[in-house]
């Protein structure tokens, strides 16, 4: 069954043996869920109770609630008709048996799939309830209850298919003493907390609690902020993602604003970064301080996306021992917990025995997915990764697993940072600027090394084809011409100017960038070819 699912499907799977046990959180990865299920003892089912509500409950709550996203709580084995219970309108109900799988309206499972409808409201609703006709099925669907919209344009139409007015500027509106903040801790590089007021797109404007974020960037001129919204109530910011907190990222350590934004693009589209950005003019109080990318919250967002999460971990730098950053939970049990973890995963890779790394570390993380953003790493020569990784962990069969996200990706195609001092030495040259403890077990093991090889090569041939970056750029171009259309926009953007005086006008400023966007599509394509020579000469010499 899981094999004739799409790889992009995500799975949560549950074991109600004795007691409900998560075996795998939130994963596009069958083969560990395929790995988790043979794994299993047989034992008597634990009888269809309340646990089904709870199950289908934390499904409803899974992701973000805005998405157009129907779920499906497939049970292996027949389910009787008296254990049915209601579910949130979100969750279906299907058996899986000897008859395969179905639903509990009597459709198969890929019936149930391929009959969604998408129907777009606008609130304030005026009635409390529809009724639907399909054919001839008819379905009464209440409404849920909902506050006045901070959001005034809405079509039905359009929000059925989520295209949605988004807008395309923030505005930061400052009292004199809220300014008068600002300006303080911007000279001397604070992350205290300042009020304002902040409107997104055509929101309506909302009080919000500020501060000014980043290590490198606090140096620049205009400074990152993260912003969270007065109260919990979720915003839409962009396709595909909500909160109530959000970076603004100036960008300012790339003179062009694409590096990061284009390694974000390609992560996401491989399935290992699920945070979503667009560009945005930023103005505080009138002044236009040019183009900006406006990010989900990573700790929002993780939290959101799996139905367990026990531990969020950023890596800082392991060469100088520097320990890790405990971002979930924060409470000292649970850091205390979380490090350990953490700590765990680190010692098997620079002290288990080379027979057998493979297995051990794959108790403890999706190494899979750590080898593709290396590979990914190696490809687009980062030459700055150890600190801008997140490692986030669920109880899975009682004790913790993690995944990992790479983050700020902003130094594409250049040199290994303190002149490679701390990178691991590869013989082969197929392993860029990685400095990790995690990345030792790479060239203790000739296995690890060959599968880390095997991933890359699949990367360069297949995954990240030159069309596919071709497209991922000319992407973000047209949404970075749609904030740089005029001259004021251009004017901010302080970095560009240091590195090119000409570029105070929109127009000079999307051609410096376009060439510079055009010279790294070419720069990809000649680390391509190189690598592939590298990989060819590490074959014939294996």
């Amino acid at each position: 069954f899981l094999n004739t699912l799409p790889d992009s499907e995500r799975l949560v799977v549950w074991h109600a043996g004795k007691q409900i046990e998560l075996l795998a959180d939130t994963t596009r990865n069958k083969a560990h869920v395929i790995a988790r299920l043979e794994a299993v003892e047989p034992q008597k089912p634990l009888a269809v109770g309340f646990w089904l509500q709870d199950l289908a409950a934390s499904l409803e709550r899974l992701g973000d609630p805005f998405a157009i996203i129907h779920r499906h709580l497939v049970l292996v084995g027949a389910v009787s008709e008296g254990s049915v219970i209601p579910l949130v309108r979100t969750v279906e109900l299907c058996s899986l048996g000897a008859e395969g799988c179905i639903c509990r309206d009597g459709r198969s499972f890929s019936e149930s799939r391929h009959g969604m409808r998408r129907i777009g409201i606008c609130p304030p609703y005026e009635v409390k309830s529809l009724l639907l006709r399909s054919g001839a099925n008819l379905c009464q669907v209440p409404l849920p209850d909902r506050l006045s919209p901070t959001h005034p344009s809405c079509d039905p139409g359009y929000a059925a298919i989520d295209h949605y007015p988004y807008g395309t500027e923030i505005h930061i509106e400052l009292s004199e003493d809220q300014k008068a903040l600002y300006d303080e801790y911007a000279a001397a590089q604070s992350q205290e907390a300042f009020t304002g007021t902040v409107t997104i797109g055509e929101h309506l404007p909302e009080e919000a609690s500020l501060h000014f974020r980043g290590a490198t960037s606090m140096h620049c001129g205009r400074k990152s902020l993260k912003v969270n919204l007065e109260g919990n109530q979720l915003r839409r910011f962009l396709p595909g993602g909500s909160g109530d907190e959000v970076y603004l990222i100036s960008l300012c350590k790339d003179d062009r604003y694409f590096n990061q934004v284009f390694a974000n693009r390609l992560l996401h589209e491989m399935h290992q970064f699920p945070l979503v950005g667009r560009y945005i003019r930023l103005k505080v109080n009138g002044k236009n301080l040019g183009a900006y990318y406006m990010l989900e919250h990573a700790k929002e967002k993780l939290l959101s996306e799996h139905v367990a999460l026990t531990a969020l971990v950023r890596r800082r730098f392991d060469p100088h021992d520097k320990p890790e950053d405990i971002k979930f939970p924060d409470d000292a049990d649970g850091i205390e917990k979380a490090q350990a973890a953490y700590d765990t995963l680190a010692n098997i890779a620079l002290n288990h025995e080379a027979e057998g790394l493979i297995e051990a570390l794959e108790e403890h993380i999706d190494l899979s997915r750590y080898l593709r953003w290396l590979a990914f790493n190696t490809f687009m020569r980062n030459g700055d990764t150890i600190d801008e990784a997140f490692f986030f962990a669920s109880q899975e069969v009682g004790k913790p697993y993690f995944r990992h996200m790479g983050w700020d990706a902003d130094d594409l195609f250049s040199d290994c940072h303190h002149y490679s001092k701390y990178a691991l030495v590869d013989p082969h040259e197929l392993i860029y600027c990685a400095e990790g403890n995690l990345d030792q077990a790479l060239l203790r093991s000739p296995a690890l090394y060959e599968r880390y090889v095997t991933i890359l090569e699949e990367l360069l041939l297949s995954e990240l084809t030159p069309s596919t970056l071709n497209n991922a750029m000319d992407a973000i171009e047209a949404d970075l011409w749609t904030v740089i259309s005029d001259d004021e926009t251009a004017l901010g953007l302080k970095e560009l100017h240091t590195s090119n005086p000409d570029t105070v006008t929109a127009q000079a400023a999307r051609a410096d960038i376009r060439s510079h966007m055009q010279a790294m599509l070419a720069e990809a394509e000649e680390r391509r070819a190189l690598l592939l020579e590298r990989i060819a000469l590490y074959r014939s010499n294996d």
